[in-house]
Formats: C-alpha cells, sequence, structure tokens
C-alpha cells in the first residue's frame, strides 16, 4: 500500500481538482461541433501531469490521462491510470508501456468530489 506524504497527497489532489477544471472548462466554453461533441480545444494533459510526476519518482508508478479523444473531442469518460512499473516491464498487465484495453481486469476506484 502506497502511504503518501501529506506534500504528495496535496499534488495528487491537485492533479484531480486540474483533471475536473480541464473537463468543466470544456463544458463551459460550449464548442459544439457538427455531431454534437464537446470540443477540447484549448484544454491539456500537462497541466495536470505537473502534479502527479512524484508518482513514478518516488512510488514507481506510471500513469495516463485522457481528457479528449484523437478526434479533438471531449469523452464521455475522462481518466487518470495508474499502473506498477515493474508489472509493465514484466508484461503482465498489457505491454510495457501503459494502454488502456478492453481485456483483463479493471479495478475503479471511485470518489465524489464535492466542491466548497
Amino acid at each position: 500500500m502506497i502511504e503518501f506524504s501529506n506534500e504528495d497527497k496535496e499534488e495528487f489532489i491537485k492533479a484531480i481538482d486540474e483533471l475536473i477544471k480541464q473537463v468543466d472548462d470544456c463544458i463551459l466554453r460550449n464548442k459544439r461541433t457538427k455531431q454534437g461533441k464537446i470540443s477540447i480545444e484549448g484544454s491539456s494533459s500537462q497541466n495536470i501531469k505537473q502534479y502527479l510526476e512524484f508518482i513514478d519518482k518516488k512510488y514507481n508508478y506510471s500513469f495516463k490521462i485522457a481528457i479528449g479523444n484523437s478526434g479533438g473531442f471531449l469523452n464521455s469518460d475522462s481518466w487518470i491510470m495508474f499502473a506498477r512499473n515493474d508489472l509493465l516491464k514484466e508484461g503482465l498487465i498489457n505491454g510495457k508501456k501503459i494502454t488502456p484495453t478492453k481485456r483483463g481486469l479493471y479495478i475503479y476506484s471511485i470518489f465524489w468530489l464535492f466542491r466548497r
């Protein structure tokens, strides 16, 4: 089990808050296409990544973030995925780099986030 320091907890919470902010910003811009999908124009996962770099360095986990899809639209479900580096290297998950797939076992942790 990972036990984050208080500083790491704050960084992790900032990353989750930034993910929520990015999705909210996409919706607020309300840029719709002919397909009726919300544009992700102007959003970036880089703002989220800066808060999660400690995970790889200190805890040996890789992460991947998805806000939008390759078509430039907001995903129906935006996410951050984490995987232990040793499992990736051994090929025990689904390769040497973190990649979502429909094969395998998925465990989801759901948190309700309430804004003040």
